[in-house]
């Protein structure tokens, strides 16, 4: 996939639908005393006790989490449709129509993507669907979605994991960490979107085993695991819900990790050098020894060299995530073929994606990647192929060094060709 981050960062960047997290194997002491646990519907509580549920709370999350709130946060409920007109509008305002157009044509040619699905439409049905909670670092604004009205088990856990990252943005600058603007570090988003949701899981997890009794416990995951929420997530493309799912799935267990080895400390030590591939999570020992991705640069020219009329649409990097996951998503799916998938992606060394649009609805993409070894170039060769004979249009993998694998796909054999010949080789 090239992860949906790329055209879907605002939401992404903060939104987290709740599920029930592992919790680590021990949680620092806290001085604050359980939550308040409301039994009736938010419009039944006044604002005064709302506001005293939620002053609590923070003040839990600071005792836990060990970073001051610098500034203070005034939360708002959202119900389903505040949330649907949210994601409505955060989507048409960061996601131009041509370049959610050009992502459409990409996943269809990659195989991941039926022609008939909108993108737009599958991601507000799942934000809306799936999210119980965000905060929005540009504009420092906190939502807590009540779809019934009430403050549940649900509604507090997530206000814990939404502070958190109000707190997270306060001490290390989200925008700046998330990459703000940039549509073209897919993968590195996706990195830093698992530093920054993974902190506020394992916070999650500490703060339900600190503060919620047994009964609130069951109340939170009866909540998390809604079958109408579930068999929603089920139906939405695996193009989209794996990227979705990534932050909270990989980035719980990378900073986990970090926290098992040392505590908070050493989980605010990754802001000091924040992930820059999903590899880095995928393996944290890549991370520990600063193995960086290999840079992998397109001619500038390449529209041009195809002739009359063609564009650049996008280039992007897809990491070992996004080519591991397109091998899944492509070739049929059992337990063998997985293994073989993440097998071929784990010796990524770097890549870069780009998408040129034609005349006459012609298209033309290339995928250039680095591999650690030749060993590891032949593993992913073998696996492309495969993926590449099950897709749409007219495809070819190509070896043009010991470690370089190239992944072409056009329309038709003119565009294939042109392709290969602006970047220098053998179509």
């Amino acid at each position: 996939m090239l992860v949906v981050v790329g055209l879907v960062a605002a939401l992404v960047v903060s939104g987290c639908g709740v599920s029930a997290s592992p919790s680590p194997s021990a949680s620092p002491p806290s001085s604050a005393g359980p939550s308040p646990s409301p039994s009736g519907p938010a419009a039944s509580l006044s604002p005064a006790e709302l506001d005293a549920i939620y002053a609590q709370i923070e003040e839990q999350v600071i005792a836990l989490r060990g970073l001051e709130a610098r500034k203070d946060i005034d939360p708002t409920i959202l119900d389903q449709e505040g949330l649907t007109d949210y994601a409505k509008r955060t989507f048409a305002k960061d996601n131009p129509p041509e370049y959610i157009a050009a992502y459409e044509r990409f996943y269809e040619a990659m195989g991941q993507l039926d022609p008939v699905v909108d993108l737009e439409d599958e991601f507000i049905k799942m934000l809306s669907s799936q999210v119980l909670g965000l905060y929005d670092p540009d504009d420092e604004e906190l939502f807590v979605v009540a779809r019934s009205g009430g403050v549940g088990a649900a509604q507090r856990a997530t206000y814990a994991h939404e502070f958190d990252h109000a707190i997270q943005d306060q001490h290390f600058d989200s925008s700046a960490l998330l990459l703000s603007g940039a549509l073209d570090q897919g993968d590195r988003l996706l990195a830093r979107l698992a530093l920054v949701e993974g902190d506020a899981y394992v916070l999650m997890a500490q703060w339900v085993q600190e503060f919620f009794s047994q009964a609130e416990l069951r109340e939170f995951l009866a909540e998390s695991a809604d079958p109408k929420a579930l068999a929603i997530l089920e139906q939405i493309p695996a193009v989209i819900r794996d990227g979705l799912e990534f932050p909270a799935t990989a980035g719980l267990l990378f900073v986990l990790d970090a926290y098992q080895n040392g505590g908070w400390d050493a989980v605010d030590a990754l802001y000091e050098r924040p992930p820059d591939s999903t590899e880095q999570i995928l393996h944290p020992e890549t991370y520990a020894a600063d193995e960086k991705p290999i840079a992998v640069t397109l001619p500038a020219d390449l529209a041009t060299a195809m002739g009359d009329g063609w564009t650049e649409a996008f280039q992007d990097t897809l990491g070992e995530f996004g080519l591991r996951q397109w091998l899944r998503q492509v070739i049929p799916d059992t337990e063998a073929t997985a293994a073989a998938a993440d097998v071929a992606a784990a010796g990524w060394g770097g890549d870069r994606v780009v998408f040129l649009q034609g005349p006459s609805d012609a298209y033309a993409a290339a995928l250039v990647t680095e591999w650690d070894s030749a060993g590891d170039a032949d593993d992913f060769a073998t696996q492309a192929t495969l993926a590449s004979a099950k897709l749409p249009g007219h495809t070819s993998v190509l070896r043009p060094s010991e470690t370089r694998v190239v992944v072409l796909l056009a329309s038709d054999t003119a565009a294939l060709g042109g392709i290969a010949g602006g970047l220098g080789v053998a179509g």
